[in-house]
């Protein structure tokens, strides 16, 4: 057994932090993280309302339901239906865009000096905890309380 710090420790402070540099630009541009992440969603193109709503849950971006979400967005004009799938409105894409920048220059100074070694281990390891997690998410009476 050893002594060292849980995982979750650095995870939760990673995270915080990532998500109060995040915060700060979102304030200027008006917009919520929900709707941030929205906005990311679609910037890969149109998605259904299924796919959208599939990917906000999976995301675990908001506490209500996505359509709810989506219609709120819809009703601030940075999202519209084209058709059967969702786009961002030109508004949408205004907001986004320069936002997005500003989230990979951030993330191009955060990763500056880490070898691809260990941003690759990094990203394992995020990705296997992050599969644990969902799963037991998904069956929560494999831990009861």
């Amino acid at each position: 057994m050893t002594n060292a710090e849980p995982l979750t420790r650095y995870l939760g402070k990673a995270e915080r932090t990532l998500q109060a540099l995040l915060q700060t630009r979102l304030r200027v541009v008006g917009i919520t993280f929900s709707e941030w992440a929205v906005l990311t969603f679609l910037s890969g193109g149109p998605l259904t309302h299924e796919q959208l709503a599939t990917a906000i849950d999976k995301g675990r971006v908001t506490d209500g339901s996505p359509a709810n979400l989506i219609e709120s967005m819809i009703g601030k004009g940075l999202v519209e239906s084209s058709g059967e799938r969702f786009v961002a409105t030109k508004k949408g894409s205004d907001i986004f865009e320069p936002v997005r920048a500003s989230v990979m220059k951030i993330t191009g100074e955060l990763e500056h000096g880490i070898s691809e070694n260990d941003l690759a281990a990094t990203r394992r390891t995020l990705q296997t905890v992050s599969e644990r997690a969902d799963r037991m998410t998904c069956s929560p009476e494999m831990f009861p309380i």
